[in-house]
């Protein structure tokens, strides 16, 4: 990006990769014959994915090639990749692949991509690929087809020829027993589902995009029945693992934030808890989980769907003008779902019986800052969020006042960082409530990567501000 590099480029006819390759090979040529054996490796991934316009990599440059995350189709349909790997034929000696295998959006989803990879194995082959690393899912317990999809990796890189429905047949009626028939149904289902024309060929992330309501309904009844069939024998935990996945796409699915679709389906709340009930049971029985995408605790997926699936967290004494709403369309955030910030300037999470969770985050009178934060990761947990039309965000709070003291003065703000396209509410401490009530920030369209904040500013009137909940209402 700087000027050296941009005019560097422009005079050699260099694209990104071209600089890259220039340093790493100046490295490699200075090393060789000091170091005759060694290999010098660098990544084509992000900015660098596209092949080099002039240069070729050393002999001693090993090119890493990284592949798209969550290709569930053969990669050869991919017509960008296709560019990229042909364009680095003949610029490497030695290129190795890094391929993803698993849905990085999400673990526990399920990932359609079985019947590719032996394909994709082959066209790495094919394309003098000299070493392949497989990237799967090593952070979970309850991931898509861990097992059957190590096995058959596995396999396949001892011999790509080898027919990839023939393995998976073997490996089911040996590894799921009286379910096996089902299982692979199930795997046809799937297929099915990939191979409808609307679902686009490149990555599909998002189950919401190719697992329609119908077809969750039909991987779902199957993954009953084979968890029936499989009831007693040894191979009953097995089964109850290999159906998590589409249970997560039901309950991650936007479709379950309309009442009409809920209806249409037969998706009640008692049907929802009880997935959600199962999913819970079989993950304890596992030992629990670990993650639910690569670097996200598990435990924040968790804390997510207890709120939304679990009935004992059902949101009462909302504010009155929300009225009656259905219990999908509002994220009730606890004090203890909040971050908090600056404890060394008075910032506490303290008892508090008048509050829903029994404690409150308390502020005190004479601080300043962004203390109170709700920072979440608008990804697959809460996705339903972002495509609101608007969403209204309220807090509940209460003050306690110093003995004798009124100011008109600003004593909290609330807003979102990034602010656009949202207003900014202020407070006086005149205006803070003694007794907990709900206040309304205001009403506007969350965006990727937003947050909201509660700042305390410093009052002579207020002694400490104490935060109960804060409340989204998507519309």
């Amino acid at each position: 990006q700087c000027r050296t590099c941009t005019e560097m480029k422009a005079h050699n006819g260099w694209n990104e990769t071209d600089m890259l390759l220039d340093f790493v090979n100046n490295i490699a040529i200075s090393l060789k014959d000091e170091f005759p054996d060694l290999k010098i490796e660098t990544l084509s991934y992000q900015y660098t994915k596209a092949p080099p316009l002039k240069l070729h990599a050393a002999p001693n440059v090993i090119v890493r090639f990284c592949t798209p995350m969550g290709m569930m189709r053969p990669l050869s349909e991919d017509a960008e990749f296709m560019a990229r790997l042909n364009g680095w034929a003949g610029k490497a000696d030695s290129l190795y692949i890094w391929n993803y295998v698993s849905n990085f959006q999400g673990w526990l989803l399920p990932d359609a991509n079985l019947f590719a990879l032996g394909k994709n194995l082959r066209l790495f082959r094919d394309n003098h690929a000299r070493a392949i690393f497989e990237q799967g899912d090593s952070q979970t317990r309850t991931g898509d087809f861990l097992v059957l999809r190590g096995w058959l990796e596995s396999r396949l890189l001892w011999n790509p020829d080898q027919d990839v429905r023939t393995l998976i047949d073997d490996f089911c009626h040996l590894y799921y027993g009286p379910a096996a028939p089902l299982i692979l149904q199930y795997f046809e289902v799937l297929q099915q589902a990939l191979s409808q024309p609307e679902v686009e060929s490149g990555l599909q992330l998002n189950c919401d995009l190719w697992l329609k309501p119908q077809t969750l309904n039909t991987l779902l009844d199957i993954m009953d029945e084979a968890v029936a069939k499989a009831k007693g024998t040894a191979y009953e935990q097995r089964v109850l693992q290999a159906s998590m996945p589409i249970h997560y796409a039901l309950l991650l699915s936007e479709a379950t934030t309309s009442p009409e679709m809920r209806k249409r389906w037969g998706w009640s709340d008692t049907v929802l808890a009880a997935r959600w009930a199962r999913i819970c049971q079989v993950t304890q029985t596992l030992g629990g989980e670990t993650h639910y995408r690569e670097n996200q605790p598990y435990a924040n997926l968790f804390r997510w769907m207890e709120r939304r699936y679990n009935p004992k967290y059902a949101s009462t004494d909302l504010p009155e003008e929300v009225g009656i709403v259905d219990k999908f369309h509002i994220l009730d955030l606890r004090s203890d779902d909040l971050k908090v910030y600056y404890k060394d300037k008075g910032t506490q999470v303290v008892k508090d019986g008048n509050t829903t969770s029994g404690i409150a985050v308390r502020l005190n009178g004479d601080q300043s800052g962004w203390a109170v934060q709700f920072n979440p990761r608008w990804d697959s947990v809460m996705s339903w969020f972002l495509h609101a039309p608007a969403v209204t965000v309220y807090v509940r709070l209460r003050k306690e006042a110093k003995p004798d003291k009124q100011s008109e003065a600003p004593a909290l703000l609330m807003s979102t960082q990034p602010q656009e396209k949202w207003p900014r509410a202020s407070w006086s401490a005149n205006q803070l409530p003694e007794q907990y009530q709900w206040l309304k920030l205001g009403t506007g369209k969350l965006a990727k990567g937003q947050y909201i904040y509660l700042a305390p500013v410093p009052n002579p009137a207020i002694q400490h501000i104490f935060i109960d909940r804060i409340l989204l209402v998507f519309q």
